[in-house]
């Protein structure tokens, strides 16, 4: 009987944000061997020019590659939605796993919704009579620098001039998670949408859950692996021991 090849999987994120994509995929008994690799030098990715991203995810995708990855997480909503695509023809073999604002769910519902997210994630959404679209240009970069101390991230001076009158509030970039409280405290009357529940449905549909027991192998990789790490362990390691 040929023996089963052990599967890797590529966490890349533009700074912070993915850890809890990652956290969350590691709470699943599917995947078992991880590499986190984030390009914070250039972070955030929403303020980006299309040109200059799909140069940062051509070197990055490349070195997750060298690392023995064969599956990628695009732990990045702008690199979701605007390089999912341009990745998957550039790099045939791999297999990509974007993680998308869940937009259309709840515009289907026909429910007062407002996305929240990076100006380059903003840019592909348009809208219309149940959706508002509102970009947070210095959010991701306030938390990214704020890391170990989020008190010092004034949430309300980011959401200056955004109404309060929705039913759903998706949080389109995934560094919003480590706000999710205060975004909760912002908006009272509202539902805060934050979820990778679609990017696990798919990784399973993929590949079978195996033992829950069995040892997890984690390797933070890159320039920021030692700061990834420690931000990891500060905020969601306790979530799957």
């Amino acid at each position: 009987m040929k023996e089963k090849k052990e599967v890797f999987f590529g966490f890349y994120d533009s700074g912070i944000g993915g850890l809890s994509v990652l956290s969350d995929a590691l709470k699943s008994s599917v995947i078992k061997n991880a590499l986190y690799l984030s390009d914070a030098k250039f972070a955030p990715y929403g303020n980006l020019a299309i040109r200059k991203l799909k140069e940062r995810a051509i070197v990055n995708v490349s070195k997750l590659i060298s690392y023995g990855a064969d599956n990628i997480v695009l732990s990045c909503n702008t690199l979701s939605v605007n390089l999912f695509f341009f990745l998957k023809k550039t790099f045939p073999l791999v297999k990509f796993y974007p993680v998308f604002p869940p937009v259309e769910t709840y515009l289907l519902k026909g429910e007062r919704t407002l996305l929240l997210a990076t100006a380059k994630t903003c840019e592909v959404y348009k809208e219309g009579k149940f959706l508002d679209v509102f970009p947070l240009y210095k959010l991701a970069s306030d938390i990214e620098k704020n890391a170990f101390n989020l008190d010092k991230v004034n949430l309300g001076f980011h959401l200056k001039g955004v109404k309060k009158n929705y039913q759903n509030v998706i949080l389109g970039c995934t560094h919003y998670f480590f706000l999710i409280e205060k975004f909760k405290e912002c908006f009272p009357e509202s539902k805060i949408i934050f979820s990778n529940d679609n990017l696990l449905n798919a990784i399973k549909k993929d590949y079978p859950e195996t033992d829950k027991k069995s040892p997890k192998n984690l390797l933070f990789i890159g320039d920021y692996a030692e700061k990834n790490r420690k931000i990891y362990q500060k905020y969601f390691e306790p979530r799957f021991l």
